[in-house]
């Protein structure tokens, strides 16, 4: 959970921020924002329509040395 400890601009600016991150960068999870008395939360679910491809820059892809 995100505490509202930085003000309420902030934290709209963070979550804005962090909740389009995730959506461009992880596409694989569907990402869900709910409001909090205690601030905000982010729910996490896997995202059934995903369907494995890759939709960026190749140059982007970092080799992890587990594939040859």
């Amino acid at each position: 959970m995100i505490s509202n400890a930085h003000g309420a601009e902030s934290i709209a600016s963070e979550l804005y921020c962090l909740l389009k991150h995730l959506k461009l960068c992880h596409s694989r999870f569907c990402f869900n924002y709910v409001p909090h008395p205690k601030g905000a939360r982010i729910d996490v679910s896997i995202n059934d329509s995903y369907d494995g491809s890759y939709v960026g820059n190749p140059n982007d892809l970092h080799s992890t040395g587990f594939c040859i």
